[in-house]
């Protein structure tokens, strides 16, 4: 063989391409990178940091009425209370998408929601043992939560 196996290699590597040609494939692919980075950032963040604090804080204080009404002694307080909590998710919830809510505050509005509405029925059954005489009678108590 004139050349041998080295013959071979030789002319392969012939082809390879300039280095200020990789240089350039190395930087188009960063900035590639780069720039699917900045577009997945952005969709997560697609909310001023003031909407997100203020979501943060209406989650807060819905947690706060919930656990006012846990620790409240009069049935009525603790109805009230409870009534507070749900009606600020929902009024989130009307603002914001659920996703939207637990990305920005790592809480789940469907489950927090159920949960508040198992409270708001205790409260009711609570009020309505406490205070006979303001039970709801009829389909009506039954299907609101009196029993």
């Amino acid at each position: 063989m004139p050349g041998g196996p080295w013959q071979a290699t030789k002319q392969k590597l012939g082809k390879v391409p300039p280095p200020w040609f990789v240089a350039v494939a190395v930087l188009l692919l960063l900035l590639a990178a780069v720039a699917i980075a900045s577009l997945i950032t952005t969709s997560q963040r697609r909310f001023p940091n003031h909407v997100c604090s203020g979501a943060q804080a209406v989650i807060r204080r819905a947690a706060q009425w919930s656990t006012s009404a846990q620790q409240d002694d009069n049935p009525v307080l603790r109805l009230v209370h409870i009534n507070y909590a749900i009606a600020q998710i929902n009024a989130l919830r009307v603002i914001l998408a659920d996703a939207d809510i637990e990305r920005i505050a790592a809480v789940k509005p469907r489950e927090m929601v159920a949960s508040l509405r198992e409270q708001q029925s205790q409260a009711i059954r609570k009020l309505g043992e406490t205070c006979a005489g303001v039970k709801v009678q009829g389909v009506q108590g039954t299907l609101s939560g009196w029993r």
